[in-house]
């Protein structure tokens, strides 16, 4: 069963330069694809035992989809107006030919960032898009930047957004799903910026050392060595299943 990360970057004309991508790639991140094709503007190259593929589509993403989720970008607010001039995009996919699971995805997700950071040096780039997750360039390629200093690019590859609940602020995740966990919501009479930040640490700490949490469950931190329940059922923002996980002094 084949594994693949998922992402497209938007343009505002149908053109661009697969040389460059190929070169950027070397100087920024030193990755040398091999067995590189290039016919009908498509990209097919092999990395390691990964297939890379980039195909550029001469229509903007269907449904206007890209559009919709740009406007809850917040912290892009002119995430929408720059979206709905794309008239192309990027396709970009990174596919194993095994499943792959834990740590191995987590380097198969970072393969794909790194070809995405670099396809934003093209012209006529507009944002990263990818999973509900609309991204200004100039942000996507700092966040990537991490990388370099080991720590996971998590901002481009989960959203985080806010939710209110029964009196309570929350905020949510959208996006640990294609990782093989579940969603995350946290609720809490708390200040939406300090939810957000305990959130970015629980993802961290589930992507980093492929944890899953489980109901009934319970997680702690050392410093405090309180211990936070878990519980899983139906998401309040979310379709499906999420869990919800207590805030620190609730």
């Amino acid at each position: 069963m084949r594994n693949s990360f998922v992402s497209i970057v938007l343009l505002s004309r149908a053109e661009w330069d697969p040389e460059r991508l190929l070169a950027d790639l070397g100087e920024n991140w030193d990755i040398r694809l091999t067995d590189v094709k290039f016919k009908d503007n498509v990209m097919v190259a092999s990395y390691g035992s990964d297939m890379i593929s980039v195909s550029m589509i001469s229509s903007p993403v269907p449904d206007g989809e890209a559009e919709y989720y740009a406007r809850y970008c917040r912290p892009w607010p002119e995430a929408e107006k720059e979206v709905r001039k794309h008239v192309a995009h990027l396709l970009i996919a990174v596919v194993s030919d095994d499943s792959v699971e834990g740590t191995e995805m987590i380097e198969q997700a970072k393969l794909c960032t790194k070809v995405v950071a670099s396809a934003l040096k093209q012209k006529h780039v507009l944002a990263a898009y990818s999973d509900g997750l609309v991204s200004k360039p100039e942000t996507y390629i700092s966040v990537a930047e991490n990388m370099r200093s080991g720590l996971l690019p998590i901002l481009d590859w989960v959203c985080f957004d806010r939710y209110a609940h029964d009196g309570l602020d929350g905020i949510y995740t959208y996006g640990l799903k294609k990782f093989g966990y579940d969603e995350i919501e946290v609720y809490a009479k708390a200040d939406c910026n300090d939810i957000f930040e305990f959130v970015l640490v629980l993802v961290d700490y589930v992507l980093g050392y492929n944890v899953t949490l489980r109901d009934g469950e319970t997680i702690g931190f050392e410093d405090d060595g309180q211990k936070l329940a878990i519980r899983r059922s139906k998401g309040i923002a979310l379709d499906g299943y999420s869990l919800k996980i207590e805030y620190p002094g609730s």
